[in-house]
């Protein structure tokens, strides 16, 4: 039987009553917050290092593009010394000429040059340009000169070659092309053609076959694409406005058309008519000059001896005639004054005087008065009716 422990005396307790006591390690039991602490650090550098290297990677894309532009679509740097500046370019025509030549007057350059590959360099680099567009006898403002800029590509400072400056260039480029067509439009004029024939002596066959034969180049230039032309055929000797004939041809007309007017016309100025005792030239062909001075295209054709015969309304040549050197040209216009008010302006008209040979003449006259009567015309419309351009034939 056992016996009673006293469990108040420790010495008195016996070993076989303890106990015994596990000797295996204790095992550490680690709480929540502590577990999950280096798991996050990891997550986080992680997510850092994916960031800058992705941004890394953006950037190298982003300067390895920049640098592909640089290379292959553009040029290298170009210094701006020698280009950064305005170049003017200047083209002029005239109204009154069908031909158009697009040739610059200040550089001499073709509107195909202006744009060739070393000048797009020079605009590339920074360079501009500007364009004035001149019409001289324009139309549209009364015949004045035209002045007009379009087309135009800005100076700028940059160092470099840049994808904004080559749109700017070929922006430039399409407009300066618009520019160059516009400049090329067709102006439509009004021209005057007139044919005049002398008939104080009458009309016969030696005149018709002279009148038909020197008009037959004229004739070819009634056809016209853009403008219309005032055909108009009169006798010198008339002394009103009456005594004349007319016709507007007017753009594109037909051929058939074309030859019917002019067979008419010329039928008219070249009938029979019978001769005159005396006709004042001065007279009846200021009357018909003076008509269509709006018209700034005007082409007259004479056909004429000059002698003028008309004591009571201007003077006569006749007396003269034997003795050429004793004319006094300030007196002889005092006179032809007399009987036509005043001289017509022939600015914009050019005179074809066609003398028929001294041979033809009634009654005969010396060569040597006849040449001056000549001259005395010329002087007449240079030097008081202001045409400059005037031929005589004979």
């Amino acid at each position: 039987m056992a016996g009673i422990i006293n469990l108040d005396d420790d010495d008195n307790t016996p070993a076989a009553a303890v106990a015994p006591v596990s000797k295996a390690p204790a095992r550490a039991t680690a709480s929540p917050s502590s577990k999950r602490a280096p798991q996050q650090i990891n997550k986080s550098v992680r997510n850092a290092a994916l960031i800058i290297g992705g941004l890394v990677a953006i950037g190298l894309v982003v300067w390895s593009m920049r640098y592909m532009a640089n290379t292959m679509y553009y040029q290298p740097k170009q210094k701006l010394a020698e280009n950064s500046h305005l170049v003017h370019y200047r083209f002029e025509r005239d109204a009154f000429s069908d031909e158009i030549r697009l040739v610059d007057t200040r550089h001499q350059a073709k509107p195909e040059e202006i744009f060739d590959s070393a000048n797009l360099d020079k605009y590339l680099a920074g360079q501009g340009f500007d364009v004035e567009w001149v019409i001289r006898n324009d139309p549209r403002t009364k015949y004045a000169t035209s002045v007009s800029e379009c087309g135009e590509l800005k100076v700028r400072g940059e160092a470099e070659m840049t994808p904004k400056r080559r749109l700017e260039v070929a922006e430039a480029q399409g407009q300066f092309q618009e520019c160059v067509e516009k400049f090329k439009t067709e102006l439509p004029l009004t021209r005057s053609i007139k044919i005049g024939i002398d008939d104080t002596n009458g009309i016969d066959q030696k005149w018709r076959d002279l009148v038909t034969r020197k008009m037959a180049s004229v004739r070819a230039t009634l056809p016209s694409k853009k403008d219309t032309v005032k055909l108009t055929v009169f006798r010198i000797t008339g002394t009103t406005f009456t005594d004349l004939d007319d016709a507007m041809i007017a753009p594109n007309m037909s051929m058939d058309e074309v030859d019917r007017i002019w067979s008419e016309k010329l039928d008219w100025l070249l009938a029979e008519r019978k001769s005159a005792k005396e006709s004042s030239i001065a007279v009846g062909l200021f009357n018909i000059l003076s008509q269509d001075q709006d018209i700034r295209l005007n082409q007259v054709y004479l056909f004429s001896d000059g002698i003028e015969n008309s004591p009571q309304q201007t003077t006569d040549f006749y007396p003269l005639l034997r003795s050429p050197h004793g004319w006094e040209p300030e007196k002889l216009d005092a006179a032809i004054k007399k009987g036509v008010e005043q001289f017509p302006d022939l600015s914009y008209t050019s005179v074809t005087w066609y003398f028929p040979p001294v041979t033809w003449l009634v009654p005969p006259v010396p060569e040597a008065g006849y040449k001056t009567v000549q001259k005395y015309w010329r002087h007449i419309l240079v030097d008081l009716c202001h045409s400059k351009n005037v031929a005589l034939v004979y």
